[in-house]
């Protein structure tokens, strides 16, 4: 064995207790705390007998995200960097007239009305109105704690020879940070994250009329109108993105695009800013009947329409279910189908005793027979809704901006008349826009395949007198996706991959479970 001169043997090192690579980290422990004041008024008023009114009021103070012990700290716009003389640098809590990540907000004010009105015995409408604050969420709206604090060390060999320190010495301390290192252009040359100061709590309107009409045998028919409003909603955005009017620079040989960011000392500055939008309207139909006579079943049908700036749950910042956009200087611009979109949705169960066997419709009669095919209970739970939106987008970015997703030009609908899981859509309604442009499609423009799914149980019982009156002994046969229809899942909607409109995913499969229960 001939090591090389330059690396030597590991083995041997590890024998001899020299050390050539060693980091080790410690972050510090943060407390994030936010404390929100709400008061509500409630109240109903039966203004005559077949009226009632609710009437409500809710004020809340929204604060901002703090730390404990002020280890918080994000980039702020307008504070001068000493490192490049330039704005945009971070602020840490306690030491630049900031203790929380968000102005406190006082005037939320939330009205709440609604109505009951029956006219008649069998017919009820109801109405109502609301508006509804969100909270800051953590994983949104907290800010980065710790930044700075964290405790560290880490040294390398420069040569792969000479040894860093010995194990019988001991790894050299951890550097401990201190106030002075804290400064504001601590992480230039780095991603950073900001929240604005002055982000506006996000808030949203719901209402809805609802009419309800009961018919005989149990049966009620409802349909209602619901919508809602959302406003100042989380969104993800990049505040370094280079602005719309320079990324043409990009078409020039040789010019380094990071200098056009609007802050140059730093590389992405992920934002969450409340500036989205949302809109929800549906149509709710559903009948339902009451278990009588063996027969139980609900049944609802929506067709809706919901659109947004950027679909996401908080979790992790606004987006996390997978909204893309382009341009994040222009909510607008991703304004469209929302990732939730699901235009029709059908839905509902049943429960139904067989008529067969003793007091039952057909075959009524007792004994063996009546053991061995009365009492059985089938029930079943569909599901049937349109397919969900996706965005055609481009397999790299080349619109010149360092940030956000890369849309294609849109020649076309994209829409086949007779998609397959081989092509859904048709990829050459897409087309690579010029170096340094941004692309004109838009965001969910295309839906993915229908849902469609039954599962169904079959059950009976038998009574076991000799073990006391309460012995029984069940069975049950459960069927998940009946028919085994299989629900596809979206295609790939990367413009210029090999495989783009081919769906490769399915979600369900039919499963069988088998159930025996013996109870005394």
């Amino acid at each position: 064995m001939n090591p090389s001169p330059s690396v030597g043997i590991g083995y041997a090192d590890l024998l001899l207790g020299d050390v050539s690579n060693y980091s080790n980290s410690i972050s510090p422990l943060t407390g994030s705390r936010l404390k929100s004041t709400q008061v509500f008024f409630q109240d109903d008023y039966k203004a005559s007998s077949n009226l009632t009114l609710n009437l409500g009021l809710r004020y809340e103070i929204q604060p901002g995200w703090k730390e404990a012990h002020n280890e918080l700290s994000d980039f702020d716009p307008n504070l001068i960097n000493p490192a490049t003389g330039t704005l945009g640098a971070l602020w840490f809590a306690g030491n630049y007239g900031r203790t929380s990540v968000e102005a406190t907000q006082y005037n939320l004010w939330q009205p709440r009305v609604g109505f009951a009105w029956s006219p008649k015995k069998n017919l009820v409408v109801r109405g109502g109105y609301g508006i509804y604050t969100e909270l800051f969420g953590y994983n949104t709206y907290a800010g980065s704690t710790g930044t700075g604090l964290t405790q560290q060390v880490s040294v390398n060999s420069t040569d792969g020879l000479t040894a860093v320190f010995n194990l019988a010495q001991g790894p050299p301390p951890l550097i401990v940070p201190t106030p002075a290192s804290l400064t504001p252009s601590l992480l230039n040359g780095q991603p950073v994250s900001y929240i604005p100061y002055h982000t506006r709590t996000p808030y949203i309107q719901q209402y809805q009329l609802d009419v309800q009409y009961e018919l005989p045998r149990g049966i009620v028919l409802d349909a209602a109108y619901v919508g809602s409003k959302g406003q100042h909603i989380a969104l993800a955005a990049d505040y370094n993105q280079i602005p719309a009017d320079l990324i043409s620079n990009f078409t020039n040989p040789g010019v380094n695009m990071a200098v056009y960011r609007p802050y140059s000392q730093y590389q992405g500055i992920s934002t969450t800013f409340g500036g989205g939008t949302s809109h929800y309207d549906s149509l709710q139909l559903r009948a339902q009947k009451q278990y009588t006579q063996g027969l139980q079943f609900i049944a609802n049908f929506t067709y809706s329409h919901t659109l947004d700036d950027g679909t996401g749950s908080g979790y992790g910042g606004a987006g996390a279910e997978g909204s893309v956009w382009q341009n994040g200087y222009s909510p607008s611009s991703s304004y469209g189908n929302s990732q939730l979109d699901v235009p029709i949705t059908f839905n509902g169960d049943v429960i139904y005793e067989l008529p067969f066997g003793k007091g039952k419709a057909f075959l009524n009669r007792g004994g063996v027979l009546n053991a061995i095919i009365g009492g059985w209970v089938v029930s079943g739970l569909f599901q049937i809704h349109s397919g969900t939106p996706f965005t055609p987008t481009m397999s790299s970015n080349l619109d010149g901006s360092l940030a956000g997703t890369w849309f294609p030009n849109r020649i076309g609908s994209g829409r086949l008349a007779h998609p397959t899981i081989a092509k859904w859509f048709n990829p050459a309604d897409f087309i690579q826009p010029a170096d340094g442009t941004y692309g004109n499609s838009r965001r969910n423009i295309l839906f993915g395949p229908s849902w469609r799914q039954l599962d169904m149980s079959l059950s009976k019982h038998w009574a076991v007198r000799k073990f006391g009156q309460l012995a029984d002994i069940s069975v049950r046969v459960d069927s998940s996706d009946v028919f085994n229809h299989p629900n596809f899942s979206n295609p790939n909607a990367v413009i210029g991959s090999p495989t783009v409109g081919v769906i490769t995913g399915a979600n369900t499969s039919r499963a069988l479970q088998f159930n025996g229960k013996f109870t005394f």
